[in-house]
C-alpha cells in the first residue's frame, strides 16, 4: 500500500462530501471516509511510504516495506488531506 494513494482516496472522498448539494445525504460517504481513516491510524502506519501486511497467528497486521524514507515530497499530501478533513468539522 502507498501512503500516497490512501491520501488521494482520502482526498476524494473529502471532496465529494463537501460538493454535495445542500439536503444530500453525506452518510455513506462519510462512513467511507472514517473507516478508512480508522483503518490507516489502526495500522501504525500513517507516515509510512509503504506498507503491507504480513499473516500473524492467522491475522493480518499491517508491515513497514522494505527501507524506503519517510521523509519525501509526496508526505505533503498527509497536509492536504488534514487540510480538507479539518474543513468538514462544524
Amino acid at each position: 500500500m502507498w501512503g500516497r494513494d490512501v491520501n488521494v482516496l482520502l482526498a476524494g472522498l473529502a471532496l465529494q462530501i463537501a460538493a454535495l448539494p445542500s439536503g444530500a445525504n453525506p452518510a455513506p460517504l462519510a462512513d467511507a471516509l472514517q473507516r478508512t481513516v480508522t483503518a490507516v491510524d489502526r495500522s501504525g502506519l500513517r507516515h509510512a511510504e509503504l506498507w503491507s501486511y504480513r499473516i500473524d497467528n492467522g491475522r493480518l497486521v499491517p508491515t513497514r516495506y522494505g527501507t524506503s524514507s519517510d521523509v519525501q515530497l509526496w508526505s505533503l499530501t498527509d497536509l492536504a488531506v488534514q487540510y480538507l478533513l479539518n474543513r468538514q468539522t462544524p
